[in-house]
């Protein structure tokens, strides 16, 4: 069985690396700038930093280097070492955070398979592993970070859920939960009807979204607990509220549907203040339109790594240049399709206007908009959830795949925010890539064709996901099989 160590390899880095061995000359030289410039990248970049002292040392700063260098290349030219398919059957569900995949097997009740992806760069091993799990669970939220493995149940003819606390690696009760089993009365807000969840984890804090199975019936409900004590920190319950993602570990952004606002709330407040509607810490404003969707996606807020400006911080790295898509989703009766914008904003500016606004403030969309950037696209209303899943890493999104003009081949767009990039890029007038757009963020665009396998009995949505080492595309049918599977192209 893998050791949490072994699922992030990546965690454990020397944080001083000394200057003996290095010749003089090169020291007064350079000044150590480029040994500097090299450990930071190295270390931004999640590969082990090498020891220096003798020929050895310096045998292993030139094999570093050459990974460093290797792994840089193959990501700003989108170039790929190695191709995995990972198979699934019909019926599957799965979730992927940080390069590790875990999927209920429909096939074989109770059972729940987990994949860490290998990345050849970074040396991060392929490591495969399963676990039995006696309940019939609903919904299950994985988070490597923590090593911890939710499942959600419904109980007592759905009027009440239990929310199961696992470690990733064994399937025990989680060690830092102060009860790995929570209860929850649903019975005054659902009675007997069916509903469906969603999760999210973000450090301490577990959020569950409960709507009815109906779609026909608008209630939505979030409750927020901090599962590491079992207290709950959050309840939201009003029908006006369609979606949320946690901006940090202890606020989260949610979209209110009546009139068209992001409403933040601070996890970190008493639960008495939490609960009131009222005591909203600050509301965004969006363009004026009349939605009927709108989807906010980000990447992990684990794994920061510093940010030095002395070079080209990988996408994944700085926590100032992480970014939110917010998709919002306007219907067209004329057209039968949906038009929307895919707005992208960096969370630091979210989170810094929340510490800058007094409690409670009002902030409308021509006061902050100027601090995003927008893209228009086109889409059917049915296909609005799954074909503008625009998956995100650090400063990164990729787009859903797109048309190309050679038969078995799709065309993925992969855009980059990073702020550190585009001003060393600028500096040094080293870029390999325009610098794009005119006011709100710059970005580069580069683009990937890919094979694509297709059927007509496939899966209805192509989704597209983005880590720090792979791109991980559903890819049809499965070569010589009857199942689905993923494709993870990793560098």
């Amino acid at each position: 069985m893998p050791s949490v160590a072994e699922l992030a390899p990546r965690a454990n880095f020397q944080e001083n690396v000394g200057n003996d061995g290095i010749p003089d000359w090169f020291r007064h030289a350079h000044d150590g700038l480029l040994m500097d410039r090299y450990n930071s990248e190295l270390f931004l970049s999640g590969l082990e930093r090498a020891g220096t002292g003798g020929d050895e040392g310096d045998l292993l700063i030139m094999a570093h280097r050459g990974q460093l260098e290797r792994y840089q290349s193959r990501w700003s030219r989108l170039e790929f070492a190695s191709s995995d398919d990972i198979p699934f059957n019909p019926g599957d569900s799965y979730d992927i955070v940080e390069g590790v995949i875990v999927w209920r097997v429909l096939k074989e009740v109770g059972t729940v398979r987990f994949l860490q992806i290998g990345a050849s760069t970074r040396g991060i091993p392929r490591v495969e592993w399963k676990m039995q799990c006696p309940e019939i669970f609903l919904g299950f939220k994985i988070d490597p970070t923590s090593n911890i493995f939710v499942t959600l149940t419904p109980q007592n003819n759905w009027s009440s859920a239990t929310i199961t606390l696992r470690t990733m690696t064994d399937g025990l009760p989680h060690p830092k939960a102060h009860q790995h089993i929570i209860e929850y009365d649903l019975s005054a807000t659902f009675a007997s009807s069916e509903w469906c969840d969603e999760l999210h984890i973000n450090g301490s804090r577990l959020g569950v979204v409960f709507r009815p199975a109906d779609p026909e019936d608008n209630r939505f409900f979030v409750v927020v607990w901090n599962w590491t004590t079992g207290e709950m920190v959050l309840r939201l319950e009003n029908e006006r509220r369609k979606a949320i993602k946690f901006l940090d570990e202890y606020k989260i952004l949610v979209w209110e549907d009546d009139d068209n606002f992001l409403d933040i709330y601070d996890t970190s407040r008493a639960p008495e203040a939490g609960w009131a509607l009222s005591n909203r810490a600050l509301r965004l404003g969006l363009p004026d339109a009349i939605y009927f969707d709108v989807r906010m996606h980000s990447g992990s807020n684990h794994g920061s790594k510093p940010a030095h400006l002395e070079g080209v911080v990988p996408f994944f790295a700085a926590d100032s240049a992480k970014i939110m898509i917010i998709n919002t989703i306007t219907d067209s009766d004329l057209t039968k399709e949906a038009l929307g914008t895919s707005i992208v904003v960096f969370i630091e500016d979210i989170l810094r206007t929340f510490q800058m606004m007094p409690f409670g403030s009002v902030m409308h969309w021509e006061d902050w908009g100027e601090m995003t950037t927008a893209f228009d696209f086109r889409c059917l209303p049915s296909q609005t959830e799954d074909e503008r899943q625009c998956f995100v890493a650090g400063s990164r999104f990729i787009s859903p795949p797109l048309g190309c003009d050679l038969p078995g081949f799709r065309r993925l767009e992969v855009y980059d925010f990073n702020p550190h990039y585009i001003e060393f890029a600028q500096a040094t007038g080293q870029q390999s890539l325009p610098i794009m757009g005119d006011g709100g963020l710059k970005y580069t665009k580069s683009q990937i064709i890919v094979p694509w396998r297709e059927d007509k009995t496939t899966i209805a949505h192509h989704l597209v996901h983005l880590t720090e080492d792979h791109v991980i595309i559903e890819d049809a049918n499965y070569p010589g099989g009857s199942g689905i599977c993923s494709r993870a192209l990793s560098v």
